[in-house]
């Protein structure tokens, strides 16, 4: 028999620290995320990587790393042979081969077809007696015949108030798991370990119990 899906007592709501998005999460997926998808923590992680090395180039040492870095680029730079560049002047040595090109085919001369005089006159009668064209013709095109408007569709009357559809479960945006409507701020572990806290201080302290 198929097993039913988990059902969860709750879920934690938090916004997306880049993207400020609204995002569900369960308690099996729940390990202190603090972003809605892969493809913002990555971004967030590039730019904290990015600002962290722009803070360690500011100090005395990264500073001294950096100039031993570019000395060590400007001395590879200079061991390379210099390139080449081939062009098409009278002393190169190896000269660009120029692609040959190939001479244009003449076209074909125009054949006009010679249509004797009556025959045109023929077809333009033709189209006068096909194609109305004033008040005298003799074979009107018939118009299409536009279709009568539809009906108007009966109201039906009103029955009491219209509500929009709660969905009695919630779904974890990471696993898509079922979630009872009971939304917590933090995580379960943070509220383990302020209770834990809490107790242990009012072993010390006994006006801190609740």
């Amino acid at each position: 028999m198929p097993s039913e899906p988990v059902v969860h007592d709750s879920y934690r709501m938090f916004l997306c620290a880049l993207c400020r998005k609204q995002t569900r999460i369960c308690r099996s997926c729940d390990r202190g995320h603090r972003y809605c998808s892969t493809e913002c923590s990555q971004k967030a992680r590039q730019a904290s990587v990015t600002a962290a090395r722009i803070q360690y180039r500011q100090t005395d040492k990264g500073k001294k790393k950096h100039a031993e870095r570019q000395r060590a680029y400007r001395a590879r730079k200079k061991q390379r042979p210099p390139e080449t560049v081939p062009t098409s002047g009278k002393g190169n040595a190896n000269p660009v081969a120029e692609p040959a090109t190939q001479p244009a085919t003449p076209l074909p001369p125009a054949s006009h077809s010679k249509q004797p005089a009556a025959g045109i006159r023929r077809q333009q009668q033709r189209l006068r007696e096909t194609v109305p064209n004033g008040k005298g013709n003799a074979n009107p095109v018939a118009e299409p015949a536009t279709p009568p408007p539809p009906a108007p569709h009966p109201k039906k009357p009103a029955t009491g108030v219209c509500r929009p559809h709660v969905s009695k479960y919630m779904r974890c945006h990471f696993c898509g798991a079922r979630c009872r409507p009971f939304a917590r701020r933090e995580s379960l572990t943070m509220i383990r370990h302020r209770k834990r806290r809490r107790d242990r201080g009012s072993r010390i302290y006994p006006w801190m119990r609740t």
